[in-house]
């Protein structure tokens, strides 16, 4: 928001500046530079705006589809018995499951420091050319302290955050940290602890989506920053 209102204001101060050059030339002129550069603005400020609300995280901008911001379909080898197999080696891409549209599924591996997985969820599943709606990311919870600051670099500080302990099945027990941020049209939630398991969770979806996001350090690196 505070870009967008940064642009505006130097359209504005253009506009000024044109007029006090055109004012004393042509009257028919004036009207017309005031018209085009008017038009201008307001495209501009829809666009920002359109740009805040289409936050794009870890590669992926909700709201487009995965060709739309140049994700690929991850390469594939050559398996036993003429089965092709995802590289998993092959990065910044997406990997797809077809069997049957309940079974439709879209992972996305990032280029990070640190392994993470994302589940992407489509408007259509099936369809890898339908828009983004939510995405789902998980990770080692011992890389909480990394992806932490990537959120709070690229959104600030979270809106909440709740701490509690949890136990799991062998007794120990743990410091759960729950996040949340709704900025640029997207509600998300991190926690460092996901199901009472040692992996943690990153999920963000759009606010107008129906199906509502769950209520339930060290220093990053300058790669996964971009990312983010």
């Amino acid at each position: 928001m505070k870009t967008m209102k940064k642009h505006f204001v130097a359209l504005i101060l253009a506009i000024g500046i044109m007029v006090m050059n055109i004012r004393k030339k042509n009257l028919p002129v004036l009207i017309l530079a005031i018209a085009i550069i008017a038009s201008v603005s307001v495209m501009s400020f829809i666009s920002f705006g359109e740009e805040a609300e289409n936050g794009t995280v870890l590669g992926i901008t909700l709201g487009k589809s995965l060709g739309a911001v140049g994700l690929r379909e991850c390469s594939r080898t050559q398996g036993p018995y003429s089965f092709k197999k995802y590289d998993n080696k092959d990065s910044n891409c997406y990997q797809t499951n077809g069997y049957g549209s309940s079974a439709c599924f879209t992972q996305v591996i990032p280029e990070l420091s640190f392994h993470m997985t994302i589940d992407v969820i489509l408007l259509d599943n099936c369809d890898r050319e339908s828009p983004v709606q939510e995405i789902r990311a998980t990770f080692s919870s011992s890389n909480y302290e990394k992806v932490l600051p990537l959120m709070i670099g690229k959104f600030g500080k979270p809106k909440t955050t709740e701490k509690s302990d949890v136990q799991n099945g062998m007794g120990d027990k743990f410091q759960k940290i729950e996040s949340i941020w709704n900025k640029r049209g997207l509600s998300m939630y991190l926690t460092n602890i996901h199901n009472e398991t040692d992996l943690g969770l990153l999920q963000i979806a759009r606010q107008d989506k129906k199906r509502s996001v769950a209520l339930g350090s060290r220093k990053e690196s300058e790669p996964d920053r971009k990312l983010f």
